[in-house]
């Protein structure tokens, strides 16, 4: 029933685009002369022509345009006129009533050899000469298009004569198709567009068949995706879309393409349907005709070699007749004995093999030639495609069924030696992080050898707690250790929040990795700090809890480092180094969070997060200074915006500050610290700028901090 409704649908619509979209008669008046009318993409001009066969060539056009009224043969809207070996003229008096001067004879026949085309000029009555076709030359085109294209003038209210001396040795078809311009340059764009997205789609179902092919070694994929390849540039050599880019005109060979290709392709479908409507061995009659439908496409191939172009073209749109016809009754069998792919076969089958007899019946000529025919291989092909995967699914979810239940054994006894190697690889990841194996591109600890390393970039974070020592003296070791567990119990959840992970403790300092970026792990300082201010009310006695943050962006070494009886991931580089002595800093300055240029460079600007330079330091080794900031965001929102106000003042200061005019940076830091007492940056440059005026620096002094 799914069939029939397909096959009808189907049908319809090409009753519908062949009746509502090739208008003939539009534009004929009736007096035997062709009215051109604009902004009509179906104008076909046929009904008004009428032509001859020139069967010994000996016309040109003088003799053309001097023949009597007798010797030509009215059209009655013939296009299509068979496979011929000869030379056709064409003549049509065209005419317009618009003041539209500059028009386009388009022929939607790509496979024309040569075509001649001769337009009167209305005062001189002489005739200019354009050429077209397939074995012309780009340089020799009117019009550097796939199709014989040919613009010419024709002014309001005259009446001129148009003559096309056609050289056919294949399908003769020739549509008359008229636009202005303008027009004829918006269809094309369109037509481009249509073809490119059909050959995109096929190149996608080819690209999807060959993947499933190297993922199951299912050799009936492969003979699927030799189908669509031969289907398709059967389709892309007989269009000639090699133009405008490629000039194959003088080639033969590649002309000779399209009837190999139209034999290839009923072979690779005959292939393909042996093997999906048959994937047992037993021999059936149907199975002995498909084979020998595969012979005799093949001997009609190999005969090619010595034959004529023409023959060419009768055996590529005659003998595969015979395949299709063989591949049908094959699918209605097997259909009819319950094999359930030939349901999704069939429905495939049907939209390809109408399109496909339309077009090679008005290849013979014993229908008129279409727009919707003549793309209907297109259109059939691409829905053959989409319902055949439907079939090829089908067959997939059978084979997975089967695999499946044989799998099933074999996982369930694996369930348990699965289940006791995440128990252990969990226990493992406390010790080293997870994170650090993927980076490594190790699946688990056990794949992990002394001296593994990789080299990347990442952002580095450490966190130490402000006076430490004087914490561990004054407490007792017990209340030491559950004030850092405590500690490191808030802030690593806030690390893993944002993309990082521990490195390593160090005491009461923490290494983090970012491999996701600077961004990361700002939001992530900004979170342990507010922990760090939670823990802080709740703490009693004298001691203040109070941390710092330094970040870093840089290439760093991850690896494993020890001996072959004990092993410890580390991370080493300039960047780990800096990221640790910017944590120093954050005490000097009194800020919790520092972080480096390269991380303010590296900090998209959608991020919305807030940094104030604050200093200028060299690494020890380096001579290139380090710019360095402080991120606002830690704040509260007065205190941001008291620093944002009070920057340019802040930036001034420094400067003063680096040029050694320690009493103006004094009364500018001074004016910060009005603004926002606090300000903590503001108070320590106040107090070294006060220093310096009482004890000057030495000469050498260059105004950056040396790390």
């Amino acid at each position: 029933m799914l069939l029939k409704k397909a096959v009808r649908i189907f049908i319809i619509s090409i009753i519908f685009f062949h009746a509502g979209y090739c208008k003939v008669y539009k534009g004929n008046d009736g007096s035997g002369v062709f009215t051109l009318l604009p902004s009509e993409r179906w104008l076909y001009g046929n009904a008004s022509a009428v032509f001859l066969f020139d069967k010994e060539k000996k016309l040109d056009i003088q003799k053309a345009s001097l023949l009597p009224e007798s010797e030509w043969i009215h059209s009655k809207h013939n296009t299509a006129f068979g496979i011929l070996e000869t030379t056709l003229w064409y003549r049509l008096d065209v005419k317009t009533n618009v003041d539209v001067e500059n028009w386009v004879l388009s022929l939607d026949t790509p496979s024309m050899s040569r075509i001649e085309f001769y337009v009167q000029d209305p005062i001189t009555n002489t005739y200019t000469k354009k050429l077209g076709g397939r074995k012309v030359s780009l340089e020799e085109l009117a019009y550097p298009n796939r199709y014989p294209v040919f613009p010419f003038f024709l002014p309001k209210g005259k009446t001129v004569r148009l003559f096309l001396k056609v050289e056919t040795e294949s399908a003769t078809l020739l549509p008359l198709r008229f636009f202005t311009d303008k027009d004829f340059d918006k269809f094309d764009r369109l037509t481009s567009f249509i073809s490119g997205a059909y050959y995109g789609a096929m190149i996608l179902l080819l690209m999807y068949n060959l993947v499933l092919y190297f993922s199951t070694k299912d050799r009936l994929f492969l003979f699927y995706c030799i189908y669509l390849f031969c289907f398709a540039f059967f389709i892309f050599n007989s269009n000639n879309q090699w133009l405008p880019l490629v000039d194959f005109s003088q080639n033969t060979f590649i002309i000779m393409l399209g009837p190999v290709f139209s034999l290839l392709s009923t072979i690779a479908a005959t292939i393909f349907t042996w093997v999906f409507l048959f994937p047992e061995k037993e021999n059936t009659r149907i199975k002995k005709l498909l084979k020998f439908s595969i012979l005799m496409d093949t001997l009609a191939l190999l005969s090619m070699f010595f034959l004529s172009i023409v023959d060419h073209i009768r055996i590529a749109n005659i003998v595969p007749m015979f395949g299709i016809i063989i591949i049908t009754m094959a699918a209605i069998l097997r259909f009819r004995e319950g094999f359930i792919g030939a349901k999704y076969f069939l429905i495939a089958w049907s939209f390809l093999i109408v399109s496909v007899m339309l077009f090679i019946l008005m290849n013979l000529g014993f229908i008129d030639y279409s727009s919707f025919i003549s793309y209907s291989p297109m259109y059939g092909s691409l829905f053959e495609g989409v319902f055949l995967s439907l079939g090829i699914g089908d067959r997939i979810n059978r084979l997975k069924k089967e695999r499946e239940e044989a799998r099933q054994a074999l996982l369930e006894s694996q369930k348990k030696a699965l289940e006791e190697e995440k128990r252990i690889n969990l226990s493992i990841s406390r010790f080293v992080p997870n994170q650090f194996l993927e980076i490594l591109k190790r699946k688990s600890i056990l794949e992990v050898m002394r001296g593994d390393s990789v080299e990347r970039e990442m952002t580095i974070l450490f966190s130490d707690i402000r006076n430490f020592t004087r914490l561990s003296e004054s407490n007792h070791a017990r209340d030491v250790f559950l004030l850092l567990n405590e500690y490191m119990e808030r802030l690593g959840p806030a690390i893993a929040k944002h993309g990082g992970f521990i490195d390593k403790y160090i005491g009461d300092a923490i290494m983090a990795l970012f491999p996701g970026g600077p961004a990361d792990a700002i939001h992530a300082s900004i979170a342990m700090k507010k922990e760090v201010d939670e823990m802080r009310h709740h703490l009693t006695g004298e001691f203040q809890l109070e941390a710092g943050f330094g970040i870093h962006h840089g290439s760093v070494m991850l690896g494993t480092v020890g001996e072959s009886n004990r092993l410890d991931t580390t991370v080493i580089g300039d960047t780990v180094n800096l990221a640790s002595r910017l944590e120093g800093l954050t005490k000097n300055f009194g800020i919790p969070i520092l972080a480096s240029d390269t991380v303010r460079k590296n900090i998209d600007e959608n991020d919305d997060l807030q940094f104030r330079e604050i200093d200028s330091v060299i690494v020890k080794g380096k001579t290139k200074p380090v710019v360095i900031y402080e991120v606002l965001d830690a704040d509260t929102h007065e205190i941001r915006e008291a620093k944002n106000g009070s920057y340019p003042v802040f930036y001034q200061g420094m400067h003063h500050y680096k040029m050694r005019n320690f009493q103006i940076s004094l009364e500018l830091f001074q004016e910060c610290i009005n603004a926002c007492p606090e300000d903590n940056a503001a108070h320590s440059y106040a107090k070294r700028a006060k220093e310096f005026l009482e004890n000057p620096p030495p000469e050498d002094w260059s105004g950056f901090l040396k790390l």
